[in-house]
């Protein structure tokens, strides 16, 4: 009972100092000023408190607003951040770039005097030239900068000063700052990227690449750098990279480290498409290696242009490799080249007698890798381009038989492409046989069932039996295989399933007729494809697939030699189908045709160039690039 009486007193004392504090409070105004004051004060506290959180989301809001070009609204929550905070870099840096966007200069102006009353920062005291010259008081900015040197001589200020005159693009005065900086303090290569950037950004190609070499010749490990920023400069255009390989050729002849500078040049070369003189660098490169890295330098040289789709001096390359270091490690590979040089050039005799140097010189010894990608290559040449299916049989069988490891890559290939051969010759039993025996040779390989199910598709569709090739190809794409992405099947797969989905409806005409026309052409039979194409043509002058009858149409043409036929059919399809999805196809072999077959070099790079424009998601698009590239070289006028 007197506990309860005792809280019940103590309850209505507080209510009456309650009462009694509100009353002196409010009663009189001295008071209530106080203790709004008070109030404010305590809330002000508590905010800091909470400020790191609050902060960071308002830099963020701001950020995001700067990211998006609403510059004055991030200038305003930059504002707010920095009168919080006068001393934060990230504050002042954020509203300096928006307030120059603007151009609300003297605003600018106010903040940079406001921040030099709490901090004394080199920086922002250079800010105020900047300023300056954005007001078109260049002679003010210059002798305000021109203090700042005198007041603070170190290669800092000259740096930060250099830099700022850059960003004003005071890019002559910026240039003398650099300059005097570097005689100043007496260190010939001070501010040499610095410069090599100035330079490059006024187009003194010449000029940047001394710079670039003059750091070079300070910090030796940075060649890679080095090369890599004047690769860089000389794609920019062919004046520039005439400009670089004068200052490298320069250089060269004054320097004692003629390796590095050769190599540069010899890269410099290449990017200018001298291959000939890239070649000589190389060989002196090679010499200068020494016996125990021989053939090398010319390796790398080779496997360039050839990427650059210079075969000829590919060919040179590789020639010379098996020539004068026949017993070097690149001797083998350099020999698969020549054969792939051979090739692309088309002479594909001359391929098979490189591979056949190749495996003579490996010896018997099938476990040799090289002896199984030779062989592997000498029967694509047989079945793809010289159509001798007896020899290419003959290869691939050989690889079967002798092969040491039964599920080996390379035999998997073989009876893969024995498959292929037979049903070239139309003998779809014997083929289905060597597909089925790829399916127990690969196991659980991923990819390999995949593989085999397509090839049986293929058979289907060839035979008229869409129906039964759209529910294996469902199959396959609805469950693809893991593994190498290279060897998927999914993409063929679908294809040929939009082939067959967008065409079934008229499945007894016009896709029986395209079908019969890819099987014919599969058989060799290309004259009796042409003709099926061509009746096609006349018959279904509206069916869906009429862009790639025409276009198969097209390449059959182009490789029976008939290019007049071939170039007129391509050119019909991006023509009058260039929407549809051989559009980009046609234009990239139409400017192959002309290219390779014709020797028009500059329709073909128009062409090429067309693809580039027209069809910028393109597959062809690297290829297409490479080939202008290449092209670019023989169109150039002497």
């Amino acid at each position: 009972m007197l506990m309860i009486k005792k809280n019940a007193r103590n309850a209505a004392k507080r209510q009456r100092l309650r009462k009694e504090f509100l009353y002196v409070v409010f009663a009189s105004p001295r008071h209530c000023v106080r203790f709004l004051l008070l109030s404010c004060l305590l809330l002000t506290f508590n905010l800091a408190a909470q400020n790191p959180q609050l902060n960071s989301a308002r830099l963020n809001q701001a950020q995001t607003f700067e990211r998006v070009g609403y510059f004055d609204r991030a200038a305003e929550i930059y504002k707010q951040l920095f009168e919080s905070d006068p001393r934060n870099g990230i504050y002042y840096q954020g509203l300096k770039r928006c307030l120059l966007q603007v151009r609300r200069y003297d605003d600018l102006l106010a903040i940079i005097q406001r921040r030099l009353a709490v901090v004394d920062d080199l920086s922002s005291r250079i800010d105020i030239g900047v300023v300056y010259y954005n007001q078109n008081n260049q002679a003010g900015a210059i002798k305000h900068w021109n203090d700042l040197l005198k007041q603070y001589p170190a290669p800092g200020t000259y740096a930060s000063v250099a830099a700022s005159m850059k960003d004003s693009r005071a890019f002559d005065e910026a240039l003398r700052v650099y300059q005097d900086g570097r005689k100043r303090f007496g260190q010939e290569n001070l501010f040499a990227l610095e410069l090599a950037d100035l330079h490059a950004s006024r187009l003194a190609y010449e000029a940047a690449a001394d710079e670039y070499l003059r750091y070079l010749s300070a910090e030796a490990r940075q060649l890679p750098f080095v090369q890599r920023r004047l690769v860089e400069l000389a794609r920019g255009s062919e004046e520039a990279a005439q400009q670089i390989e004068k200052a490298v050729s320069r250089h060269l002849s004054q320097t004692s480290n003629t390796t590095d500078m050769r190599r540069l040049l010899a890269v410099i070369l290449l990017e200018n498409k001298e291959y000939a003189r890239a070649l000589a660098e190389y060989q002196t490169l090679d010499k200068l290696a020494g016996a125990n890295n021989t053939g090398a330098e010319i390796f790398n040289f080779a496997e360039q242009v050839r990427a650059a789709g210079a075969w000829d001096y590919a060919e040179q390359a590789y020639q010379l490799i098996l020539t004068n270091s026949s017993k070097s490690p690149y001797a083998n590979p350099a020999m698969m080249g020549l054969a792939e040089c051979y090739q692309q050039q088309g002479k594909h005799r001359l391929a098979l007698e490189a591979l056949e140097n190749l495996i003579s010189k490996a010896g018997t010894n099938v476990r040799n890798p090289w002896v199984l990608r030779a062989m592997l290559e000498q029967g694509d040449i047989q079945f793809t381009h010289l159509k001798d299916m007896a020899a290419a049989i003959a290869v691939y069988k050989k690889i079967y038989d002798t092969a040491t490891e039964p599920n080996s890559k390379e035999r998997l290939d073989a009876v893969f492409r024995l498959g292929d051969c037979h049903l070239a010759l139309g003998e779809v039993a014997q083929a289905v046989n060597w597909y089925e025996t790829a399916r127990r040779l690969g196991g659980n390989r991923p990819g390999v069932g995949d593989k085999v199910k397509f090839a049986l598709t293929r058979l289907e569709f060839y035979q008229g039996r869409f129906r039964n090739a759209k529910n294996m190809l469902e199959g396959i794409v609805a469950q693809p295989a893991t593994g190498n992405p290279e060897e998927s099947m999914v993409n063929d797969a679908l294809e040929m399933l939009l082939l067959i989905e967008a065409n079934f409806a008229d499945s007894a005409g016009a896709l029986r007729s395209y079908a019969h026309a890819e099987f014919l052409n599969l058989k060799q039979n290309r004259r009796a494809a042409i003709d099926t194409l061509n009746d096609l043509i006349e018959k279904y002058p509206n069916a869906g697939i009429l862009p790639q009858a025409m276009y198969h149409l097209g390449s059959l043409y182009a490789e029976e030699g008939q290019y007049p036929s071939a170039v007129a059919t391509l050119q019909a399809v991006t023509e009058k189908h260039g929407e549809s999805i051989v559009g980009d196809r046609a234009l990239f072999r139409l400017a192959e045709i002309h290219a390779d077959k014709m020797q028009d070099y500059p329709q073909a790079q128009k062409l090429f160039e067309k693809l580039l424009e027209t069809y910028p998601n393109s597959l062809y698009l690297e290829e297409a690039r490479r080939r202008v590239r290449s092209l670019s070289e023989k169109v150039r006028p002497m």
